[in-house]
């Protein structure tokens, strides 16, 4: 479930790595143009990273689900507290950073980790749920064999480097 969220992030820093995003703190508004005006213009990608993006979100997830669109659900959410200043665990967020990740890499985040990252770690064997618009999972739905997890937790602790090159 939640360590798919974990991924997400190794999503982001492997486009950060190859200059697809600039940086944490560039405003959602730079894919979503619709955020830019009034606290949605203040949220960057660290805030929807960190939990602190102020975005509203139930601490249940049925509203989601309940949603054809995981990230529309999200960038329709309201931002009801300053970006940086509350922490709330937040799966619409991570949901969004799916989104981000998709429009940065090009195509949908499972299918740019698919190619970009799993394959030159050797994982070939997973699957990742979308909603019914097609969207990819953030909060939860990555289904990895434990070995390949444990791929990714290695190139975590190698710096992000593997065969000497340096994916993240």
């Amino acid at each position: 479930m939640s360590a798919t969220k974990s991924v997400v992030n190794l999503a982001v820093g492997r486009l950060l790595t190859t200059g697809a995003i600039e940086s944490l703190d560039t405003p959602v508004h730079r894919w979503y143009p619709e955020w830019n005006a009034g606290r949605k213009a203040q949220v960057t990608l660290r805030h929807l990273l960190s939990h602190t993006s102020g975005l509203h979100a139930d601490r249940t997830t049925e509203a989601i689900y309940a949603s054809p669109d995981f990230v529309r659900h999200a960038l329709d959410s309201e931002v009801t507290s300053d970006p940086g200043t509350v922490f709330f665990y937040n799966n619409s967020a991570t949901n969004l950073v799916a989104g981000i990740v998709g429009r940065a890499a090009g195509r949908p985040m499972d299918e740019f980790l698919r190619d970009d990252l799993f394959a030159k770690l050797g994982i070939t064997d997973f699957t990742w749920t979308r909603d019914r618009a097609g969207n990819p999972h953030g909060m939860a739905g990555l289904q990895i064999l434990p070995r390949d997890l444990a791929r990714l937790g290695q190139l975590v602790l190698d710096g992000g480097v593997c065969n000497d090159e340096q994916l993240i």
